[in-house]
Formats: structure tokens, C-alpha cells, sequence
């Protein structure tokens, strides 16, 4: 197996399971659609977001846009206060009448619904010009307003540029599956949107071009190349007259690091940090001997995923009884020719330096070794075991192993954190 099938693997591995999401986008419609229109005829929605532009992996939130007679825009219309929260409110109440033990909230223009292996974020919609596909949608912020969204033309437009583009939306899920593993903030209209941009940029390279023929690690590059370049981009959103302002200050040095580990030489070090940008199902390395340790664990097999919230880690290193320093100080000394700072046999205690979730919610812990030693003395671990707010270890060997703290709220996980630990 070379590189670019890895990726095709990993790319088959994200994809969302549509039979399952469908089941559950249906039982939801037909909730509402015996409220509102008496019957379960016709449709009455649009799937949108990035399951409608076809850019979704399988941690991605189901957006779904559910049009209302327009006579109950008008009755609303006619009310007084913060109409579009009393509408999300409305819609909220009778999905908990049919979903009374799932989570069912209201939340800025949505109404979530998470379920056990699917969140769906049902946007109330309003086809008020008929002769339109564009959909009015409630805003609940600032006392309210009313906004206009065209999925269906956003959908068209992107088929049409996937045509020319075919590594367009394969950029883009794995765009997703290195936010997603690394806790970013990064919202999938933004990737989608400056994956957009940067191809049309660099067309004379990739339209046109058979997807069999791209070289990933490159295009990578490449695309991590143009968000560090980037600080702040005003774009139009795909399909509608909104303009985009998209922050990549937020994202730090995120882009180069990656970059970084994409630029290595030796392939079997090259593997290993493309497993640590995207994830689980990049493949196992083909390029290290010793029978290793595959059972590792991952969050979103145990949870359904929905990643709103931040966590950051923090480790204490210690011997003989006495701190030596902070871990994440120490990685910021790191340079080309100070890869490995951590000593063998050092006491190693990892704690939450900083949480935004609100208590009570439930912590997780996962120890990952990483190298060819780990697989030769079959100790790569990766299980995931439930804790407190510290965790401890021992470094024990050579190698570029990593922590992680996952928090679980009502069965949800919602934040991530994770710390490398190089040890020499």
C-alpha cells in the first residue's frame, strides 16, 4: 500500500453512514410533518450543510432545513418579542413530544436533536417567494431577525465546480478529519469555503486534473501552504449574497505543524504523522517490523461526536520527588536539532489546566505510543479509560508518543485535548 491508497482508505473510513442518518432525518420530518401538515405527503425539507454540498465525513452534524407552511410564518409574524426564538421553541416542543429521551434545545438559528449516532440541526425554513428556491430561516440573536439561505443553489453550484475539481471534496473531508483530531476550530462552511478559494487560485494545477493522479501529501502542503498565509479572508458564501469573515488567526500554527510533518523524508516517520494529522482510519504502517498492538480505542466509536467546547492539558515532569518543569514549555524549545526533550524514566502527571464545559461531565484518558520500538516491544496501548482531572504515566522509551483527555457530557463528546510527549 502506498501513501495516496492510505488516503483513499482513510477517506472510505470518514464516510458518513447515509442509510443510518436518513432513517433518522425521516422519523424526524414525519414528527413535524403531522404537526404541521396533517399527513406525511410530499417533502417538505432539504438536506444542506456539508451532507448536502457532499462534503461531510462521518462526525459531521446533519443539517437539515424544514420548510413551514407560510401561513405559520405569518401567524408568527403577527406575535410580539423575539418571534424566532418562540418559533425554535415551538418546533423544540414537539420534537420532545416524540423524542422525550433524547436531547432536543434550541440553539441561535437551530433546533438540535442528538441521538445516539447522529445530530441533526434542523433549521426552520420559510419559502416565502415561490418562485425561489431561496429558504428564510429565524435568527434568535440580538432580538431577533429573519436571514435567507439557498441550499439547493449552494448544492448546484458545488456539483458543478466538483465536476472540474475532483479533489475538491476530498480536500475538504480531510481538512475535517485533521480539525476533528486535533480539536480545531475550524467550521466546515469555512473549509469548504477556502477550499474553494484556494483550487480556483491554483486551477491551472488541479482542474481538470483525475483524482487517481493527485498526489495527496503534496496537495496538502500545498493547502496548508495557502491557510498560513492566510489572516483574514472575506468570502462569498457558495450560492447565497452572505459574505464569509473567516479568522485564521484562530488557528494558530496549527497549518505549519502540519505542514512540518507532511515534509518528512522517511517514510516510516511520514506514516506515522499522517496517522497523528487524520486518525484512525489512516492505515496501520507498513514500514515498521514487530507484531504491535492494534486493539487502540477511539473516542467516536464509544460517543456521538459533537466538538463545541475547549479542554487544554498540562503535564508536571518529575524525579526523584522533585518537578523538573512543565511538558508544554518544553515543547516550545523544540527545535530540528532538540527533537526528543523528555527523559527516559521521568514521572509524568497530566492534568485539565483549563475546561469551558459546565460540570458535571465525565473524563477520558488515552495513552498512544508511537515508533518502532513501541511496536517491537508490542506496547503501542491506545486504550481509552475513564478518570479524573489528572492522569499519570512514566516515560518508559524512545519515541514521539501523545496524551489524550477527551470530555463526555450526556453521553457527547464535546472537547479534546491532546500533548506530545518526545522522549529521548
Amino acid at each position: 500500500m502506498n501513501l495516496n491508497e492510505a488516503f483513499a482508505e482513510l477517506l472510505n473510513a470518514n464516510e458518513p453512514k447515509n442509510d443510518e442518518i436518513e432513517k433518522s432525518v425521516k422519523a424526524l420530518v414525519d414528527k413535524l410533518d403531522s404537526v404541521y401538515y396533517c399527513s406525511n405527503c410530499g417533502c417538505h425539507y432539504v438536506i444542506s450543510g456539508s451532507y448536502g454540498r457532499g462534503t461531510a465525513t462521518k462526525n459531521s452534524d446533519v443539517d437539515v432545513c424544514y420548510i413551514l407552511p407560510n401561513e405559520d410564518y405569518d401567524r408568527f409574524c403577527c406575535r410580539k418579542g423575539n418571534i424566532q426564538s418562540q418559533l425554535l421553541s415551538e418546533i423544540k416542543n414537539h420534537l420532545d413530544e416524540r423524542y422525550p429521551n433524547s436531547i432536543i434545545k434550541g440553539d441561535g438559528q437551530v433546533v438540535d436533536a442528538l441521538f445516539k449516532k447522529t445530530v441533526i440541526e434542523l433549521v426552520p425554513s420559510f419559502q416565502i417567494y415561490t418562485s425561489s428556491s431561496t429558504l428564510t430561516y429565524p435568527n434568535t440573536h440580538d432580538d431577533g431577525s429573519w436571514l435567507k439561505t439557498n441550499p439547493l443553489e449552494q448544492q448546484r453550484i458545488i456539483n458543478d465546480f466538483a465536476k472540474e475539481y475532483s479533489v475538491y471534496r476530498s480536500l475538504c473531508k480531510l481538512i475535517r478529519c485533521w480539525r476533528d483530531e486535533h480539536n480545531i476550530r475550524f467550521k466546515g462552511i469555512e473549509i469548504d469555503l477556502l477550499v474553494h478559494d484556494f483550487l480556483s487560485q491554483n486551477s491551472c494545477e488541479y482542474r481538470n486534473v483525475n483524482i487517481r493522479n493527485i498526489n495527496f501529501i503534496s496537495l496538502l502542503i500545498s493547502f496548508f501552504d495557502y491557510l498560513q498565509a492566510q489572516r483574514m479572508r472575506y468570502l462569498s458564501v457558495i450560492g447565497d449574497d452572505d459574505i464569509k469573515n473567516i479568522d485564521l488567526n484562530l488557528l494558530g500554527k496549527a497549518p505549519q505543524k502540519a505542514k512540518n510533518k507532511l515534509l518528512e523524508q522517511n517514510m516510516g516517520i511520514l506514516w506515522d504523522n499522517c496517522i497523528d494529522l487524520f486518525g484512525d482510519g489512516f492505515p496501520s504502517n507498513p514500514y515498521y517490523s514487530g507484531s504491535g498492538n492494534y486493539n487502540e480505542q477511539f473516542i467516536q466509536d464509544l460517543f456521538q461526536v459533537r466538538i463545541r467546547n475547549k479542554v487544554e492539558i498540562n503535564c508536571d515532569i518529575s524525579a526523584n520527588g522533585f518537578r523538573t518543569g512543565k511538558l508544554n514549555d518544553l515543547l516550545k524549545s523544540i527545535t530540528p536539532l532538540n527533537r526528543f526533550i523528555v527523559q527516559r524514566s521521568k514521572s509524568l502527571d497530566f492534568y485539565i489546566e483549563y475546561c469551558d464545559v459546565e460540570k458535571p461531565y465525565d473524563i477520558y484518558w488515552k495513552v498512544r505510543n508511537v515508533g518502532e520500538e513501541a511496536r517491537k516491544r508490542n506496547d503501542i496501548r491506545g486504550e481509552i479509560v475513564k478518570g479524573g482531572e489528572k492522569h499519570h504515566e512514566c516515560s518508559q522509551f524512545h519515541g514521539s508518543h501523545y496524551v489524550e483527555c477527551y470530555i463526555v457530557k450526556e453521553n457527547v463528546y464535546v472537547a479534546k485535548s491532546r500533548i506530545s510527549v518526545p522522549i529521548e
